[in-house]
């Protein structure tokens, strides 16, 4: 058997697979926060000289501590969702998600939960702004990056998922299925040798990685050495007999 893609959160959404997408293990540490020092007030030579007349003046010392806090993000605008265009059978859940997404516009896990069901009906362009907003609402939190990154690539903007899933295995590096999306967007971006030493890292570490050895045999067959690539082919299909893109 090989190596299995297909839980947690792995790429490949549709509503068959939409228990899959549920939160189910855990993430990264927080984040340490940055923060100002706070200093003792100055002293003449003497030691004695009057705090109140070194004091800065309000707005300056506002100022100083506002430049000391992180911007504030801006939440990407919710996405217009026509829910009488879908399947009769989702429409009720789709319907009561995007409800919930605007009553609670600051609920990482409503915005997420609405991405969730769009990724799953294929919606990538409206899944994005979604999770982008629970990432920016619950930045703590692994799949909302990961999963961003997922439907980024999905839609075709590459750069953006390359960015946005290095950050997600900055927070859990050993998480496989980002490593492999990471692999196939530096691929699509021509980035070959980056892509190929990710894949032969997998195939090295897990060989039971199918995906892996068939993204070997890409790069090195996007580089212009097709004998070099029949071997991983050969080993993905011996893994996944079905593996019919290695064929």
């Amino acid at each position: 058997m090989g190596y299995s893609l297909d839980s947690g959160y792995g790429s490949g959404c549709s509503a068959d697979l939409w228990g899959g997408l549920q939160p189910a293990r855990g993430f990264s540490p927080a984040h340490r926060r940055a923060g100002c020092g706070r200093g003792r007030p100055p002293h003449g030579p003497q030691g004695n000289t009057p705090v109140r007349r070194l004091r800065a003046p309000a707005a300056a010392t506002l100022a100083i501590l506002a430049a000391c806090r992180p911007a504030p993000r801006t939440l990407p605008e919710l996405p217009q969702v026509a829910v009488e265009r879908f399947a009769a059978a989702g429409q009720e859940q789709l319907r009561k998600a995007y409800e919930e997404a605007r009553a609670k516009p600051s609920d990482a896990g409503a915005n997420g939960r609405l991405g969730m069901i769009l990724h799953a009906y294929e919606q990538y362009d409206s899944a994005a702004p979604c999770y982008a907003r629970a990432r920016i609402l619950d930045p703590q939190q692994f799949q909302w990056v990961y999963l961003l990154g997922t439907v980024q690539a999905m839609a075709g903007r590459n750069t953006e998922a390359a960015a946005s899933l290095r950050e997600a295995l900055r927070r859990d590096p050993d998480y496989v299925p980002a490593q492999v999306k990471l692999a196939d967007v530096l691929l699509a971006l021509g980035r070959l040798r980056e892509s190929q030493q990710l894949y032969e890292a997998l195939a090295a570490r897990y060989p039971q990685l199918a995906q892996a050895h068939y993204g070997v045999g890409r790069a090195r067959a996007a580089q212009g050495d097709a004998a070099g690539a029949l071997d991983p082919y050969r080993q993905a299909c011996a893994l996944t007999p079905v593996f019919g893109a290695a064929r």
